[in-house]
């Protein structure tokens, strides 16, 4: 779902003398998307800037997401409908930088919450990134507009009315 893309622009960061831990989490799509990665953290000098988790749950995930500044999810995985891991991002507060694919545009605003992207493109995830890094206070501002956002739009009480909404709008 995208760690190489992200991978390429983080070693961007680190060239344009950037500071940062990127931590990532998730099952790998296969042994060959491992091999790759762990090539390009080598190749791109992310050794000390690169820690990786594998599936995180619960707490283990809700720790995780306390300790963060920015979500990134470059995504291009075509089935990608409705992605709950920028909801949660966006439940504790963090700016998320991610792609147009599926119904991404519905969760997160660009320039508000965080910022879209063009997918499978390293330099603009990169500037965006950098951004963010360069002036911490937009990045909590976007992130406090991304709570607000799950607040207002994201909650079990809207998914309920909406479903009970289309269901009356397909019988009536």
């Amino acid at each position: 779902k995208g760690p190489l893309v992200l991978v390429e622009a983080l070693a961007g960061l680190k060239r344009q003398g950037f500071d940062f831990r990127a931590d990532f989490v998730g099952a790998w799509q296969s042994d060959d998307v491992r091999r790759r990665f762990d090539d390009a953290v080598q190749a791109g000098g992310l050794r000390d800037h690169v820690v990786v988790h594998g599936p995180l749950y619960g707490a283990d995930k809700g720790r995780l997401l306390r300790s963060a500044d920015i979500m990134a999810f470059p995504t291009f995985y075509g089935p990608e409908c409705f992605p709950g891991v920028l909801l949660e991002a966006m439940a504790h507060g963090l700016p998320v930088v991610t792609t147009v694919e599926g119904g991404i545009p519905e969760i997160a605003e660009d320039g508000v919450t965080g910022f879209l992207v063009p997918q499978r493109d390293p330099d603009s995830l990169k500037e965006r990134l950098a951004d963010l890094l360069r002036d911490p206070d937009r990045g909590i501002r976007m992130g406090q507009a991304g709570r607000a956002a799950f607040e207002q739009r994201f909650q079990l009480h809207h998914f309920e009315a909406a479903l009970a909404g289309a269901l009356r709008a397909g019988l009536g």
